[in-house]
């Protein structure tokens, strides 16, 4: 299966069925796209040949940040319901605590990853301008 095809499919699991471990593994292939592209994207491996290509991925992430707040509002979502539903604990017995704590993180990484997304918007529209000089857009 090629890069591609992988891509391709992701949006099809949109409507599940949902796991646990399928959401996991989602997790884990986002962290681990994202070590990837830190490696393709050092210089000298050749994972970057055109300012279009920066541009775009910049603009991938810039969606992917957007779509964190809601990520994080649902993670706390389920912890405050299951909360609610009495089905939680916590090894150090403080478990408003630890939920208080963790709200607080979240409501922190949804602002944070609003900031994000909005500073990537900027950079990805700043990048669609630029071009290597010789290339047929050359003085537009």
């Amino acid at each position: 299966m090629t890069p591609e095809d992988i891509a391709g499919r992701l949006p099809q699991l949109a409507d599940g069925p949902h796991d646990d471990d399928t959401t996991i593994a989602l997790a884990r292939i986002a962290a681990e796209a994202i070590r990837v592209l830190n490696h393709a994207t050092m210089a000298g491996r050749g994972g970057l040949a055109d300012p279009a290509a920066v541009s775009v991925v910049l603009g991938e992430f810039a969606a992917a940040a957007h779509r964190l707040p809601q990520l994080c509002t649902q993670l706390g979502g389920w912890l405050a319901a299951e909360h609610a539903a009495g089905r939680l604990a916590h090894t150090n017995s403080d478990l408003p605590g630890a939920l208080h704590h963790v709200t607080a993180r979240l409501e922190n990484a949804t602002r944070y990853a609003g900031l994000l997304g909005g500073a990537l918007d900027d950079a990805q529209q700043t990048t669609a301008g630029l071009y290597q000089p010789g290339e047929s857009g050359e003085g537009r």
